[in-house]
């Protein structure tokens, strides 16, 4: 598991596997691929705290993460949750969500 803190009160619990699913459908859609070193770093330290990023580094993440997620809901449509894609869906929305824990 992987705790990605977005912001001070958001804070996304995702498995690993499925943060290098988001990952490789951004560097897919045309992210820089600084974001590589991200995942890296994510990966190596169990998370990524975007709070203590240069701010202008933090909300382009987000950016890429965000923005991804919803390319990734929008081409999956309503995956039943027991599969690996709806499994996948669920994360990608928990990440979406006002509140993320």
């Amino acid at each position: 598991m992987l705790a990605i803190s977005l912001a001070e009160d958001h804070l996304w619990w995702v498995q690993g596997g499925l943060f290098e699913r988001l990952v490789d459908a951004a560097l897919a859609d045309g992210a820089p691929a600084e974001l590589d070193t991200w995942r890296n770093v994510a990966c190596a330290n169990g998370g990524l705290d975007l709070t203590r990023m240069r701010p202008e580094q933090a909300q382009w993440l987000r950016t890429v993460l965000r923005t991804a997620a919803q390319r990734e809901i929008a081409r999956l449509g309503e995956p039943d949750p027991s599969t690996r894609d709806g499994g996948y869906v669920v994360a990608l929305r928990r990440l979406l969500s006002p509140t993320v824990e």
